[in-house]
Formats: structure tokens, C-alpha cells, sequence
């Protein structure tokens, strides 16, 4: 039987406490064995047997070609290899006396065991000695039953996309960049297997060149209790690894040509790759290495480019460049080791029409990951891989705005030289992210997997913000608050997990659970009867246990049956935690009204799915889910008896609630060999208390009192999304590309410092993108022109979109679904 299943993976302190960390980190690098990065790698196992007999035949080899990964069958004919990085391969299948086997296109995919059996043929003298078998409909036996793979093929073929968010406008299940009815930050986003995001913030810190990416698994359902700080879903990016030949790939475009000027913001990118072997002496035996580099350079005016212009006067309204390099060593037969990093800078002048009055800065940011692991295979027909595993990341961003040059500390004035446009702001945010991550994961047999490891993360979070911010109160009267905080956090979170798994022709079932802790290791400002005291280095500890169940029952290769149940996690967004709550008794007073609260509890959710995949006929497909989401401790604001025990400091809280319940439908199919169709049907509703966390906090300003907690549609309940996608290739020479997504009417509203900023109705809305590219060499490498329209229909509308109040917009984010049609010519070679 020739199928896919998935395989369970697996105030400040002195110098002396930093050392204490420092020296902790490198301690337990030396001495704790982990299992290989989760997500980052797939496996490929089956059975070698006799064709002619059944019979099992030990000893026979298995090798993944264009790696050194091998191995050989056990006394059952089994065989398991590990440690693969996804991607597509040719697998080689030899034994004495037989004829050699040559496995073509074998898919790997991330956190995926495929498993295929081999029928071996006796070989005769006059017989060819090669048998191919190609191995590209393999069925998709998931553990999770809603999760896409974006290929590297459709990133560079058929997808028009400037980075990963790009691709999720044609994924079911996504509105924006929410996830089942979950905000942004719900998501957890990797790296291959490690986290990529700001702890402050919960955004996406890395943008990585698509030229880098293998494949992007995103989960929209239940997910491995090895996964952890996420509540709605997971997207893991998996990059690509140099082989044992030379490749290069390049690419470059502008919307300069074939646009009217109003279509035309002026988008330059280029990006570059190259990989392949080298051998390495330093002064000893050689050293086999495999590398892969990228690096990508985006720079546009933006379609506010006349606006900005007057008042920042440079190149580009934004600019970012990304870097991506992995270094593969092979030590010996069974040791690997590994480097990989990661750097993302940009610089974004921006204007900000939101529920704030208008205001315009300046942001810069500069991201930084490095990554090393060294593997150790014990034994390649069984899935027992040790791996020392560490990670840091550095991020650090900047916002300042045009106007501020003011050095003095007295507020009063600085509210006084203001008028109710303009917004002060002055931020600086630094943070270091250190993890180790560990396990082992053994597989009895072919049915059997036990599986158990932990994590660990250790933040060094500082921060210095001053901002004023505009407000009218219940009474009427303009306000002018300045919102400042400075302060040093040393956070800590630690997880752990340990999961059953059964896999067998007509079941599939694991049982899991993890459980988090979380030590946010904070001052408190406290405020009692009128007087403001500092209660220093108080800790919080906080537990969460978060038990998971799937079954799976393929009922044969066409039919198969899910159903996931789980809880999950997350940390909130540090800063809640800590705004405010560094500020010294004298400076406290400039941080009211609203302060951080770090005896917030984590995030919890409920997620469960039952979905249905049926393979109707050679080239149809169709699949249906049922899902739901209840989400507990979300952020909001309210006040704290525990510091404000005469309630006069509202904080952040953790109280807000949300529920998530809709249903997925999807049909593909095959009309010619050459032209592919696949629909999609999402509809869900979400109900919440609030849709950003301040929202309480501003209804609290104008009214002098907290709304009834109860459930209401919120913005991001876009009910229904009809997606149609079409891909029609002929030979290698011609590819044209069509998505169309087609979004039903809601409501929107936006409560801020004036109670309602911002109210409306949107209509059906139709965004419909294409791509069409033309192969001029097409043999090694491809090489040729290509085009892209986005938003082909010209859909402009005003829609609420999440934003930080405590930050500036996200980065990532895409502009042409508000503005208009763009178009964008170019070249690649790959």
C-alpha cells in the first residue's frame, strides 16, 4: 500500500544575574540531548520485500540521493529513515540478487512519515537492472487534517507573493491573517521548527526570501502537543538546504512598466540563491559541507508616497532586505552538524489614520536569529535520533516621530505645544530570545511511537517608550496623556510534552498533553488609598495542562475520517505585561491611566474538528470540516483588586472571551493533465468581548463605567469566503495562475478615544489575482518573463485591520486589496 501518515516528532538585574543566565544556557547546551528541530524534517519508511514471494528481505539498502542519508532494512524488512529535509528526492532501493529500484519524486514533507512498501524483482542477466516507480500520488494520511503545504514550486510559479502572508489570502479557514476566528497574534510562526516571532509583540520578526523556502506548512486545526504558544494555529517555514549539486535561483521585478500612475508605487525587489557542496580541510580530513544563502531586497514609495514625501524626504517610504544562509557539515556517516541565521532589516515611514488622531513616524527595526544543532544518528531503520539543539534571536525596533525633539521632562508642556493632530511618539524596544528545546522519540515498530521533550525560553526584554495620547473623557474635556515606560525584564517560559501515537492501515490515533509554565519576573507599580507604591521583583507563576486527542480511521486509500480535540496556549504579548510597571514612583503618575499586569494568565483555548477527505474518482477530490474554538483569558482591560484595591488604575487583563464555529468545504479536480481547479467554501462566525484589548478602557474614558461582558460579532467575523483557484501548464514552457476570493458583506466598527471613530458596512467583495510566466530555457534551469496582477477587478475598500496601541503596524503587511489594481513585470531564473 502506498501511503502518506504523519509520525509524531517530536528594579534591573546586575551583571552578576546576566552571567548566572548566560552560564545556565551554555551548562545546559553541553549536557541535555534533544530530538531534532519540530516540523524541520520528515521521514520516509516501508517495507522491502520479495515480489514473487512475500517474502521480508533484510539487509537491503534504502538512500535518499543527493544526500548522505541511508540505511538498511531490519530482520522484518522494515526500514525507517529520519532526518529528512523536505523536499523532493529520488530514493534508491538496492539488494543483492535483486534488481535496483529507483523510487522517483518521492515527496518529504515536514513532520510527515511517508510510507511506502517495495516489491523487489529477482535479477536476471538479461533483464534491465533499474525498475522506476514514481511516487507522486501518495494519499495523505495527516494527523491533523487541515493542514496545506505551500510548495517552493507554487511560490515561485504560481503564487504572486512578496513573502509567506502572501499566500494565505488562498488558504480556507484564513481571513486576513486570522486563523479560525483567532486574532494575529493567536499564531504561532517557525522557523524551521523554532519560533520567529517578537515576544513583546507577537509579529512575524523575520521576512525570509521565498527563494529560501522549501515549503510552508500552515495548520489551521489541531496540532502535536509538541507544539506550544499558540491557540489558533501554526505556520512553520521550512528553508531550503543546499544538495550535492549546484543551484541557483534569481529573481527580479518592478510595477515601473505597464501601470497607470495611480497603479504604481514605484516596487523594486530582487532577490538571489545559491547552493551546492564544498569540501572543507582545516588542516585534517575533509569536511563535507552543503550551503544554501539567500538574500532579497524590497523598496517601494507606497501608494501614500505624495503624503509622506512632505514630510520625510528620502529613497523609499519602505524599504527591507533579508538574508538567509544554512550550512550543513557532515562530520561522519551518522554526525551532522548545523548553522543556520537569519536577518530581516527594514525602515518604514508611515502615516497612521486609525482611531488615534493622524500621526507620522519613522520605524526601523533590525532582526537577528542564529541557530546551530549538532545530530547524532543512532540507528536510521528506527526512528532514535539524538540532537543538541540552542537558538537566539535578536530583535530591535525603533519608532520616532517627525516632531520630536523635545527634551523636557515636564509634561504639562508638552501637552500644551500639542493640538489634537498631532501624537507624540518616542520608542525603543530591545529583546534577546534564548531557547533549548529537547527530547527523544522512539519508534517500537512500525505501528508504535512514543514521543516526550521539553523547552525552554529566556527573554531579556528592555524598553523605553514616551508617547502622548488624545482623548476626550466622559465629560467632554480634551486630554492629553503621556504614556511612558522604562524598564528591564528577564521572562522565562518552560514547556513539556509527551505523546502516544498508533498507525496502522485502518487507524490512526495519538494521545498527548503538554504543560506550560510561565514566570514573567516583575516590579509592580501598586496604587493604595491615593499613594503610589513599587513592589519589586514579584513572580507569578502560572501552569496551564493542555491535553490532545486525534483519531484518525482511513477507511481505505480513497475515504478517511478525522477527528482532533485539544487545548493549547499562548503567552499574551509581554508588553501588556509590563507597560507601566517599571516606572519609578516619582515617574509612575506619567504612566496612568493604564498600566501592565503581569498576573495575567495565559491564553487558553479549545479547538475541536471533525473533517471527512473522500477521493472521489481518479482526479477528484473533495474534503469537509466542522470546527469550533472557545478562547479564555484573552486581553482586555478592567481594574485589578489585587494592586488598585481602591480602583483608580485600570490594567490589562486577562478576562476577555471569544467563540469560533463554521465549516470548510473543498472539491479539486484534474479537468486535463494540464489544467487543475480547486474551490473552496469557508463559512464562520466569531463572537467576542472586545477587538482589541483597549477597547474597554476607551469605552471606560467616555462613559465613567465598564460594558456588560457579553458575546457580540466582532470585526474579523468575516462569515463567509468563496475561494476559486485555477493552474494551467503546458509542458515547462507556459504557466498561467488564477485566484479569486470572493468575501460576503459585514459590518465593521471601531471604538477609540472618542467612543466611535469608525463605522461602516462592506459589501460583497471580489479580489482576483493572476500570474502568468513563459519558460524561454527550460531544462536545467528555468528561465523567463513573468507577470502579475493583483487585485485584478480593482476592489478598494476602507476595512478595519488590527493594530497595536502600544506599537506601530505590523510590517508585513499587503496594500494592494485597499488601493487597487497593481501590476508588477519581471524575470526569474530557477
Amino acid at each position: 500500500m502506498t501511503s502518506y501518515s504523519i509520525k509524531p516528532e517530536t528594579k534591573l538585574p546586575d551583571k552578576l544575574k546576566i552571567q548566572s543566565y548566560t552560564l545556565l544556557i551554555v551548562v545546559s547546551i553541553l549536557i541535555i540531548p534533544s530530538l531534532l528541530n519540530a516540523g524541520a524534517t520528515g521521514i520516509f519508511s516501508g517495507k522491502v520485500y520479495d515480489a514473487s514471494n512475500n517474502t521480508p528481505l533484510p539487509g537491503a539498502t534504502i538512500s535518499i540521493e543527493e544526500t548522505d542519508i541511508s540505511g538498511k532494512t531490519d530482520k522484518h524488512g522494515y526500514f525507517t529513515l529520519v532526518g529528512i529535509p523536505p523536499g523532493i528526492y529520488d530514493a534508491q532501493i538496492q539488494h543483492i540478487g535483486y534488481k535496483t529500484t529507483l523510487c522517483k519524486q518521492l515527496p518529504i514533507k515536514a513532520d510527515i512519515n511517508t510510507t511506502i512498501d517495495f516489491g523487489m524483482q529477482l535479477q536476471y542477466n538479461s533483464d534491465t537492472k533499474f525498475i522506476e516507480v514514481q511516487a507522486q500520488r501518495l494519499i495523505h494520511r495527516s494527523h491533523v487534517s487541515t493542514t496545506h503545504y505551500v510548495t517552493n514550486i507554487n511560490l515561485n510559479q504560481a503564487i504572486p507573493a512578496d513573502n509567506v502572508l502572501d499566500s494565505f489570502k488562498y488558504i480556507p479557514g484564513l481571513f486576513q491573517t486570522n486563523f479560525r476566528g483567532g486574532k494575529s497574534s493567536d499564531v504561532i510562526y517557525l522557523l524551521d521548527g523554532i519560533p520567529m516571532m517578537s515576544a513583546y509583540s507577537r509579529d512575524v520578526a523575520f521576512n525570509i526570501p521565498v527563494s529560501a523556502i522549501e515549503e510552508v506548512v500552515v495548520t489551521t486545526g489541531g496540532v502535536s502537543s509538541e507544539y506550544t504558544n499558540s491557540t489558533a494555529g501554526v505556520v512553520n517555514i521550512i528553508r531550503k538546504r543546499g544538495r550535492k549539486q549546484f543551484s541557483a535561483k534569481a529573481r527580479t521585478y518592478t510595477d515601473y512598466v505597464g501601470n497607470a500612475t495611480k497603479y504604481r508605487d514605484n516596487y523594486r525587489r530582487f532577490e538571489a540563491s545559491l547552493g551546492g557542496p564544498m569540501a572543507i580541510n582545516f588542516g585534517g580530513p575533509e569536511v563535507q559541507m552543503n550551503y544554501y544563502m539567500s538574500f532579497d531586497f524590497n523598496a517601494t514609495d507606497t501608494p501614500q508616497k505624495s503624503d509622506i514625501k512632505k514630510v520625510y524626504n528620502e529613497s523609499a517610504a519602505f524599504s527591507n532586505i533579508n538574508i538567509s544562509a544554512l550550512y550543513d557539515f557532515s562530520l561522519s556517516k551518522n554526525n551532522n552538524l548545523a548553522f543556520q541565521g537569519a536577518l530581516s532589516r527594514w525602515t518604514n515611514h508611515s502615516l497612521r489614520n486609525d482611531y488615534f488622531p493622524a500621526e507620522s513616524a519613522l520605524s526601523k527595526q533590525e532582526n537577528k536569529h542564529l541557530h546551530g544543532a549538532i545530530t547524532y544518528t543512532f540507528t536510521p531503520t528506527r526512528s532514535l535520533i539524538f540532537n543538541l539543539d540552542f537558538s537566539a534571536q535578536k530583535i530591535s525596533d525603533t519608532i520616532r516621530d517627525s516632531r520630536l525633539h523635545i527634551t523636557s521632562n515636564d509634561e504639562s508642556q508638552i501637552a500644551i505645544s500639542q493640538d489634537q493632530e498631532d501624537t507624540l511618539w518616542d520608542f525603543d524596544v530591545n529583546e534577546i530570545q534564548y531557547r533549548l528545546q529537547g527530547g527523544i522519540s522512539k519508534q517500537f515498530n512500525r505501528y508504535v511511537n512514543l514521543k516526550g521533550g521539553f523547552s525552554t525560553d529566556i527573554y531579556n526584554l528592555e524598553l523605553s517608550s514616551n508617547k502622548m495620547f488624545y482623548y476626550q473623557d466622559a465629560d467632554t474635556l480634551d486630554q492629553y496623556v503621556p504614556i511612558q515606560s522604562q524598564y528591564y525584564r528577564t521572562p522565562n517560559a518552560f514547556g513539556s510534552y509527551l505523546e502516544a501515537g498508533f498507525d496502522s492501515q485502518h487507524l490512526v490515533a495519538k494521545l498527548g498533553a503538554r504543560v506550560d509554565y510561565f514566570n514573567p519576573h516583575s516590579s509592580v507599580v501598586k496604587q493604595t488609598q491615593g499613594e503610589i507604591s513599587t513592589l519589586n521583583e514579584l513572580s507569578f507563576n502560572d501552569y496551564v495542562f493542555s491535553p490532545r486527542l486525534f483519531i484518525g480511521i482511513p477507511f481505505n486509500d480513497r475515504h478517511q475520517l478525522f477527528f482532533n480535540l485539544g487545548e493549547y496556549s499562548q503567552l499574551p504579548p509581554l508588553i501588556y505585561l509590563y507597560h507601566g510597571t517599571g516606572a519609578s514612583t516619582e515617574m509612575a503618575e506619567a504612566s496612568y491611566p493604564l498600566l501592565g499586569n503581569p498576573d495575567m494568565q495565559m491564553q487558553t483555548s479549545r479547538n475541536m474538528e471533525i473533517a471527512f477527505q473522500r477521493k472521489v474518482a481518479q482526479n477528484f477530490g473533495a474534503s469537509f470540516s466542522l470546527f469550533s474554538r472557545a478562547e479564555k483569558h484573552s486581553l482586555d482591560t478592567g481594574f485589578n483588586s489585587v494592586f488598585d484595591s481602591n480602583q483608580n488604575t485600570i490594567r490589562y487583563m486577562s478576562t476577555a472571551q471569544s467563540k469560533t464555529e463554521g465549516f470548510e468545504v473543498a472539491f479539486s479536480k484534474a479537468i486535463t493533465p494540464n489544467l487543475n481547479m480547486l474551490t473552496q467554501f469557508t463559512h464562520q462566525t466569531i463572537k467576542g468581548e472586545n477587538n482589541f484589548p483597549e477597547d474597554n478602557y476607551f469605552y471606560f474614558l467616555n462613559t465613567d463605567k465598564f460594558r456588560d461582558a457579553t458575546l457580540h460579532k466582532i470585526n474579523r467575523s468575516q462569515e463567509n469566503i468563496f475561494l476559486i483557484r485555477g493552474t494551467y501548464k503546458y509542458q515547462e514552457k507556459f504557466h498561467l495562475s488564477f485566484f479569486s476570493r470572493f468575501e460576503s458583506p459585514r459590518d465593521w466598527i471601531i471604538e477609540g478615544s472618542t467612543q466611535e471613530v469608525a463605522k461602516g458596512q462592506l459589501g460583497w467583495r471580489n479580489y482576483t489575482d493572476l500570474k502568468a510566466s513563459i519558460n524561454v530555457w527550460a531544462k536545467r534551469y528555468q528561465m523567463g518573463p513573468y507577470i502579475e496582477i493583483r487585485n485584478l477587478l480593482n476592489t478598494r475598500h476602507r476595512d478595519y485591520s488590527e493594530y497595536a496601541f502600544l506599537f506601530g503596524e505590523p510590517l508585513l503587511t499587503q496594500f494592494q486589496d485597499r488601493f487597487g489594481r497593481r501590476i508588477r513585470i519581471g524575470i526569474q531564473i530557477f
